[in-house]
């Protein structure tokens, strides 16, 4: 099956479709539960399957052909990432020091292509 995650604005919707739909039929979950669910997914797609280099969010990922969007990244895609990263800490699925390292990446590449600004 060719899954093809969209920009991250409908991310959210995927990942609480994919967690759902993945769940027992019986399954109750909390809104805490629920919610923990949905957010570790969601930063799965921020963070394991941002661009290698920069860090940066995927315009696209394809989970049959994961090279294929391969370079191109998607700067209002990478905000929603930011945030996900930030709920993620606050959260306890990562910690602090992994989320700075990775803002880092982020921030400098942005500077590097755009160069000095003022």
């Amino acid at each position: 099956m060719n899954t093809l995650f969209f920009k991250a604005s409908s991310c959210l919707i995927l990942m609480t479709s994919f967690v759902l739909a993945s769940s027992p039929a019986n399954q109750t979950y909390t809104d805490d539960q629920l919610l923990d669910l949905v957010q570790s997914d969601v930063l799965k797609y921020f963070w394991d399957f941002a661009d290698p280099t920069t860090k940066l969010a995927l315009e696209r990922y394809l989970t049959d052909q994961p090279r294929a969007g391969a370079g191109c990244v998607t700067v209002g895609g990478s905000g929603f990432g930011i945030l996900t990263i930030i709920a993620s800490v606050d959260r306890g699925l990562i910690s602090r020091d992994a989320a700075v390292g990775q803002f880092q990446t982020m921030l400098l590449t942005v500077f590097m292509v755009l160069g000095p600004i003022g």
